[in-house]
């Protein structure tokens, strides 16, 4: 049985846990200059990919064992917020040796960038949709996100 007592990260916690993160999501990631024409297409954005969910399974696993070290109380936390973390670690791959702080300017700089490839993205389909709307969408991705919509949510009849 819960009690109404609720166990929160302390701030050291907090930062240790970010630190893990940023670990966990830089050994995914693999230096500028070993993305070559031998790797697959997509291979560094797979990596990228792989960091985040790595800081993810750090923060569920804080999550998780404070509730273990504290049972029959409510825990809450840790937020770790995985995107300037993962841009942290893009941006210091190059260089394992040197230890970035998890919310760094760099990573910082990298969301921003990645923020504004999105709004630009958003514009262009934007001004696609409202100059050709026979160019609405290329509908021969409709099987691929079908499989895609099933595979998450078990079908698409609820």
């Amino acid at each position: 049985m819960l009690t109404d007592e609720w166990v929160k990260f302390t701030k050291e916690e907090s930062d240790a846990i970010e630190v893990a993160a940023l670990h966990a999501a830089r050994l995914c990631i693999k230096a500028p200059d070993q993305y070559g024409d031998s790797q697959p297409p997509g291979a560094a954005m797979i990596d990228i990919v792989k960091a985040f969910l790595a800081v993810h399974q750090v923060e569920l696993q804080a999550k998780k064992d404070k509730e273990t070290a504290n049972p029959g109380k409510n825990c809450c936390g840790p937020y770790i917020d995985a995107h300037p973390i993962v841009a942290t670690a893009v941006y210091f791959s190059f260089d394992q040796t040197i230890e970035p702080h998890p919310y760094s300017g760099a990573g910082a700089q990298l969301v921003a960038y990645a923020q504004a490839c999105r709004a630009l993205s958003a514009m262009s389909a934007l001004d696609g949709a409202l100059s050709d709307p026979r160019d609405l969408y290329d509908d021969s991705w409709a099987s691929d996100l079908l499989a895609q919509i099933k595979a998450r949510d078990g079908g698409l009849e609820k």
